[in-house]
């Protein structure tokens, strides 16, 4: 039997024309590969942010919607006397703070929770109230009074009845067709009229995430009366370089709307709310990444209200988004 021997492989020359080959197109490939991981990671931090942004905040748009509910205009016979309606005690804004007082503003289920008074003191919930269990507390307001005050605190009974509490004097007759609003209580002992709720830009201690750009704050929330099993200052939203806010003040006598800074003068009603904020929406760039070294907020407000934020040569660094919400308040007189 013949055996053949003429194997035939590769040549050095075919062998290194075939690495120069590969070597070439992974030179080619691999920046567009990389580029398209960059932007992929870019573009998760981003939907991330969008996230936090809707999801987070929410919450505080929708305490400060609630601002007034269930709060009388005077503060005649109130324990906390800031529990009232008024403009400029429902919510108060400070530069880089917010504090909403209302009875709809916490976590508890049975905020909100509002009701009528009927015949022989029971309390008669409508079908799309939020409903209001036993041994809760609540106050009735005389509706029939412009000033909405406060006739007096209730205990919510077993079969629906109103168990009048210590300080309430009006009479029976008067509480019928009354409203009742559902409030919160530290213990059986100390009932409250509303809650105190407020959303704050605070520095970071010890706790700043490694990926927050220096010069970042976090925006808190903390409640007064504290809920079941909750922990105080609750934290809102990391990586936050702005929060900001003006007020859209309605004034009666000329029929317009006008915007503020803080607050509103005498005269005016309260009536609007717009929350700007600046959030870090990407990792450190090694390059410049922001076009520009000012962010501005309200531009659509007037010039007298744009604030303006000023990016030093770090934070153009990163990649900023910013947000705004005008926020309606009904209950506000």
């Amino acid at each position: 039997m013949k055996v053949c021997k003429d194997f035939q492989g590769f040549s050095l020359v075919e062998l290194l024309v075939t690495v120069a080959i590969l070597s070439i197109f992974i030179a080619i490939v691999f920046p567009q590969f990389a580029s398209i991981l960059h932007h992929s990671t870019s573009t998760s931090k981003n939907v991330k942010t969008d996230i936090d942004l809707t999801g987070s905040l929410e919450q505080m748009f929708k305490d400060t919607h609630s601002a007034g509910f269930g709060l009388p205009v005077a503060s005649n016979g109130l324990v906390r006397s800031e529990c009232v309606r008024d403009s400029n005690t429902a919510v108060a804004i400070s530069a880089s703070s917010i504090t909403i007082r209302s009875t709809a503003s916490g976590d508890r289920k049975e905020c909100g929770g509002w009701g009528i008074v009927r015949k022989g003191l029971i309390l008669k919930r409508p079908e799309d109230s939020i409903s209001i269990p036993e041994n809760s507390f609540v106050m009735v307001i005389d509706t029939a009074d412009s000033e909405l005050r406060k006739l007096g605190i209730f205990k919510v009974l077993s079969n629906g009845g109103l168990q009048k509490v210590g300080g309430t004097s009006a009479p029976t007759d008067v509480l019928i067709g009354k409203l009742v609003y559902w409030i919160p209580t530290e213990n059986t002992t100390n009932v409250l009229e509303c809650y105190e709720t407020t959303f704050s830009l605070d520095s970071y201690q010890s706790d700043k995430p490694f990926i927050c750009a220096d010069g970042t704050s976090v925006i808190r929330r903390n409640k007064n009366p504290q809920d079941d099993n909750s922990r105080t200052p609750q934290p809102v939203l990391d990586c936050v370089l702005k929060m900001a806010f003006r007020v859209g003040c309605f004034d009666k006598k000329t029929d317009s709307l006008t915007w503020r800074q803080t607050a509103c003068e005498n005269g005016e009603t309260l009536k609007l709310v717009r929350v700007g904020t600046i959030v870090q929406a990407s990792q450190r760039n090694k390059e410049i990444v922001s076009s520009s070294s000012e962010i501005r907020l309200f531009k659509d407000l007037g010039p007298e209200n744009v604030d303006v934020t000023t990016l030093n040569e770090e934070a153009r660094h990163y990649q900023w988004k910013t947000i705004e919400k005008t926020i309606y308040l009904p209950n506000v007189e």
